[in-house]
C-alpha cells in the first residue's frame, strides 16, 4: 500500500537588496543627490534610498539582512568566539560588488543595517541591478550579478563556513542545480510586477511597471515557503510503514547548527485515534545533503487508516513553528 503525503516541504537560506527602476527625468546626476531632500543625510543609507524605493524598502528593513548586525543571537555568539571579527565581513559587508564571489570586505559605519541596500547594488558609484534604467537620482548599470540565473552575489557570503553558519552556496554549486535553471532567487525571492520607485516630491509611482523580485527574502520563519523544502512519501513494507524525506531545498538542510527539523508522525485509525506517534529530527548532526532521499522505517499497528505528519521548525532548542500538517487517507 501507498500513502501520498500532499504538498513537499522548504528551502533556505540566501540575500539581495534593493532593485533600482526608472524615474521620471532621463538625467544621470551623482548618487548623493538622493540626500537632498534631507540635507545631511548619508546617501548610503538605506533611508536615503527609501526615499525612492519605499516598497522594496518596507520589504527589507524587518527581515533578516536588515538585522545582520543587531541580531540579538548573531551578538551573543560574538562574545562566544576567539576571533568574532572573522564574522563581520557578511553581517556588515562593503560593497559586494567589488570582490564578487569571494568574502566581501567590513565596512564602519551604518552597521545597525547590516546588509543594507549598498552592500549589494553599489559599485564604482552606480548602483547596479536587473534593468541599468536612467534615473536623475543616482548612476544606474545593469549588471548581470541580478539576474535569474546568477549565484554568484549570494554565494559570496553564502559559501561561508563560520561558526553555526553552514555553506549552503557551496552545495547548489557542486549539485549543478543552475545547469537546471535553479537559483538562489528564483526561491528566496519571490517574482513580482511593480514600479520599483516613487517621486521624493510627490510620492507617486513613477516609470513604468516591471518583473523584479520582492526584498523580504524567504527563510525557514516563513512556514509556507519552509513547507516547500521537503518532499514526503510513505509506504507499507510488510510490518513497517517506511517514511521517504528527500530533501528539495537545493542545498543540506538545515543550513545553521542552531537549526533544526522535527517530523512527527502519527498513525491514526479511520476515526482519528492515534495508534502511534514516532518522531525524526533533521539537524547538523542528521543533515540532509543536497538532493539526498532518506527513508525512516517504524512498526506498522494494526487498523491505520492515515499517516499524520507534522514539521516542526526549531532553533537554539525553541520550537518556532509548525510548519506543515500532512495527512492522507490509505489508498
Amino acid at each position: 500500500m501507498l500513502w501520498r503525503l500532499t504538498k513537499p516541504l522548504v528551502v533556505l537560506v540566501v540575500p539581495l537588496a534593493s532593485w533600482i527602476l526608472r524615474s521620471e527625468s532621463p538625467t544621470t546626476v551623482p548618487h548623493t543627490e538622493c540626500a537632498l531632500a534631507s540635507p545631511g543625510a548619508n546617501p548610503d543609507s538605506a533611508a536615503t534610498c527609501a526615499k525612492c524605493h519605499t516598497e522594496i524598502h518596507g520589504e527589507w528593513k524587518d527581515r533578516a539582512h536588515a538585522k545582520a548586525w543587531t541580531d540579538p543571537v548573531y551578538q551573543a555568539s560574538l562574545k562566544e568566539r576567539t576571533s568574532p571579527k572573522a564574522c563581520y565581513a557578511c553581517h556588515i559587508p562593503t560593497l559586494v560588488l567589488d570582490r564578487i564571489g569571494s568574502k566581501p570586505g567590513t565596512r564602519d559605519d551604518l552597521k545597525e543595517e547590516g546588509v543594507t541596500c549598498v552592500s549589494c547594488h553599489k559599485k564604482d558609484g552606480a548602483m547596479h541591478g536587473p534593468f541599468g534604467a536612467k534615473t536623475d537620482a543616482h548612476p544606474s548599470e545593469k549588471n548581470p550579478a541580478f539576474t535569474t540565473a546568477s549565484t554568484a552575489l549570494c554565494a559570496s557570503c553564502h559559501s561561508t563556513k563560520i561558526g553555526p553558519v553552514l555553506p549552503v552556496g557551496k552545495d547548489f554549486d557542486e549539485a549543478k542545480l543552475g545547469d537546471h535553471g535553479k537559483s538562489c532567487v528564483g526561491c528566496h525571492m519571490a517574482e513580482v510586477e511593480r514600479h520599483l520607485a516613487v517621486s521624493m516630491v510627490t510620492g507617486q509611482p513613477v516609470g513604468e511597471k516591471r518583473k523584479g523580485r520582492k526584498h523580504d527574502i524567504l527563510g525557514p520563519d516563513d512556514v509556507e515557503f519552509c513547507a516547500r523544502a521537503f518532499k514526503l512519501s510513505a509506504k507499507e513494507d510488510g510490518k513497517d510503514v517506511a517514511l521517504t524525506i528527500a530533501n528539495e531545498a537545493g542545498h543540506r538542510v538545515p543550513g545553521l547548527t542552531l537549526r533544526s527539523f522535527a517530523f512527527v508522525v502519527r498513525s491514526l485509525d479511520g476515526g482519528g485515534k492515534v495508534l502511534a506517534e514516532d518522531k525524526v529530527e533533521i539537524s547538523a548532526e542528521n543533515e540532509l545533503k543536497v538532493l539526498e532521499k532518506r527513508e525512516f522505517r517504524f512498526a506498522a499497528k494494526a487498523g491505520v487508516d492515515k499517516l499524520e505528519v507534522e514539521i516542526e521548525h526549531w532553533f537554539e532548542g525553541k520550537k518556532r513553528a509548525t510548519v506543515k500538517k500532512l495527512g492522507v487517507e490509505l489508498e
